[in-house]
C-alpha cells in the first residue's frame, strides 16, 4: 500500500511539473490533468485512509491531513477563479505545489507508518483498488475540482459500500 501512495504522489509531482513546462496552449489540458488525478487520489485518502489514521494511537495526524487538504482545496478554488491567462496564476499554482508536496510528505512520514502498523489486508486491499480505479477514472473526468472530488469520493464511497 505504501509503494502505491508513494507511487501516486510521484504521479501527482510528475503531472505539476507538466503544468510548469507546458505552454500557453497546453498548460490548460496539463492543469486539468493534474486536477482530475488528484482529485481521485485526495478521495481515496479522504474515504479510507484519513478516517483511519484518526483511530489510531495518533489521531491528530490524521486530522492534520484532513485540513492540509482542506486547504489545497482552497488553492485549487482561487487558482480556478484567477484563471490560466491571470498574472497570478504561476504565484497561486507554486503556493499549491508546495502543499501539496507537504502534505504528500506528511502523509509517507508520519500518517502511512501509524495505518500500515494497524490495517488488516481486506482494508489494504481495498485502498489499492480504489487507488487504481481513480487513477483510471482521472482522464474521463470534467468540471472543477470541487466538482471532480464529489464524482470520485461519491464512486470510493460506493466501491467501499460493497466491500
Amino acid at each position: 500500500m505504501l509503494a502505491a501512495i508513494t507511487a501516486q504522489h510521484a504521479e501527482i509531482t510528475r503531472l505539476v511539473a507538466s503544468v510548469h513546462a507546458a505552454d500557453g496552449a497546453g498548460r490548460p489540458d496539463a492543469l486539468h490533468q493534474l486536477l482530475a488525478y488528484l482529485a481521485g487520489h485526495e478521495a481515496v485518502e479522504e474515504v479510507l485512509l484519513h478516517p483511519s489514521a484518526q483511530s489510531t494511537a495518533e489521531p491528530e495526524v490524521g486530522a492534520e491531513r484532513v485540513a492540509e487538504e482542506e486547504g489545497i482545496g482552497q488553492q485549487v478554488q482561487r487558482l480556478e477563479d484567477a484563471g490560466i491567462d491571470s498574472p497570478v496564476f504561476l504565484t497561486q499554482f507554486g503556493l499549491m505545489e508546495e502543499a501539496i508536496s507537504q502534505h504528500a510528505k506528511a502523509e509517507e512520514e508520519r500518517e502511512l507508518p501509524l495505518l500500515l502498523e494497524d490495517i488488516d489486508s481486506a482494508r489494504a486491499a481495498l485502498v489499492l483498488h480504489a487507488l487504481h480505479e481513480q487513477a483510471s477514472a482521472s482522464a474521463r473526468r470534467t468540471g472543477s475540482f470541487a466538482e471532480m472530488l464529489e464524482t470520485a469520493t461519491h464512486d470510493v464511497r460506493g466501491l467501499a459500500a460493497r466491500h
